[in-house]
């Protein structure tokens, strides 16, 4: 009869194929971000007068107003989320009145001369095997006055970045670094379109 083998002779490393288990059984941390409006490059001398206000934003995002980003392991299943410090739709605002008081554009109270709206269709991020950043915001200018449509557009950017499935090891700061240059860089193709800046050189 083999003699029984002690159970201090079992190395730890033996119990190593255990982490996984254990990491998916501890459920999944939630991280707190913000996201801010700091442009790449000077907005340069201002290319009209300061005729816009932000009338509303509406989030029509599938999410919760909190809901960023999510970071999943390999089986799909999510490890970290990235919950915003507020809800997406006043950060989206803020972020659009920067961009505009950067340009010369955001008008005083009283001096509002076209109204508008923003509807943000896609803000979010991920990681799985890639890491992932979206954005698309919808415009409509109005007439601050009569209600009048002047112009509407939709304007987007998806970056992608190939990655190793980092999993529990993310970076979660990175990730939401991607998130804000999404939404900055389609913020800045929105408030730079030629017609947003006809408007402001030929207010209504």
């Amino acid at each position: 009869m083999a003699p029984l083998r002690r159970l201090g002779s079992v190395g730890p490393w033996r119990f190593l194929w255990l982490a996984p288990v254990l990491v998916s059984l501890s459920g999944c941390s939630t991280h707190r971000v913000g996201l801010s409006y700091r442009p790449d490059e000077p907005a340069g001398p201002p290319v009209g007068s300061p005729v816009f206000a932000i009338a509303e934003v509406v989030d029509r995002r599938e999410k919760r107003p909190i809901e960023l980003g999510v970071v999943r392991g390999g089986y799909g299943n999510v490890l970290k989320r990235l919950h915003t410090s507020e809800p997406v739709r006043d950060l989206v605002q803020r972020a659009f009145e920067d961009a505009l008081r950067a340009r010369g554009l955001l008008a005083p109270g009283g001096e509002i001369l076209v109204l508008l709206r923003i509807s943000v269709a896609r803000l979010d991020c991920n990681y799985f095997m890639n890491r992932e950043a979206h954005a698309r915001f919808d415009l409509e200018a109005r007439d601050a006055k009569t209600g009048k449509l002047l112009w509407e557009r939709g304007y987007e950017q998806d970056l992608v970045e190939s990655g190793i499935g980092a999993g529990i090891f993310a970076n979660v700061d990175h990730l939401r670094g991607m998130a804000e240059k999404a939404m900055i860089q389609a913020i800045d193709e929105a408030v730079s379109d030629s017609q947003l800046r006809y408007l402001a050189a030929q207010p209504p």
